[in-house]
């Protein structure tokens, strides 16, 4: 992933297939903003939180670790969604670019979860990681 100043988005260089497999959206080269449903795109919250994820990975130059929950479409089982982001420093160590891994879980469709609908999106913690050991606390 890339961070483009110039619009202030980030650009998925190369996106895994699992993405792709579940929701038949092939998201590599483009921007979080250009994008349909929770990947980004029409719903601007979330899309904002994706954008300050790698803004804050990028200003303090470590992983940011972070978990959330949402729907995929009205009706389904909520997904639980937990994110590394990586900044890469380059060689003139300026420019930052990022790397990350995604995963999904999805849950039952128990009424505990406070995800009503594929409009909501409930973050659940966001944290920089300022050393290795602390991914054990």
């Amino acid at each position: 992933m890339a961070y483009d100043q110039t619009r202030d988005d980030i650009r998925f260089t190369l996106v895994g297939s699992h993405i792709y497999n579940a929701r038949g959206t092939e998201i590599s080269g483009k921007y979080i903003s250009d994008l349909p449903s929770k990947i980004g795109g029409s719903q601007e919250a979330f899309a904002e939180h994706l954008r300050e994820l790698y803004r804050l990975a990028g200003r303090r130059r470590r992983p940011v670790h972070s978990r959330g929950m949402f729907r995929w479409f009205s009706g389904e089982a909520p997904v639980v969604t937990e994110r590394m982001t990586c900044p890469i420093l380059s060689q003139d160590a300026v420019t930052v670019e990022f790397t990350g891994v995604q995963v999904y879980e999805r849950q039952s469709m128990s009424p505990n979860y406070d995800v009503r609908d594929a409009n909501d999106y409930v973050p659940e913690f966001v944290r920089v990681l300022e050393d290795p050991d602390s991914l054990l606390d």
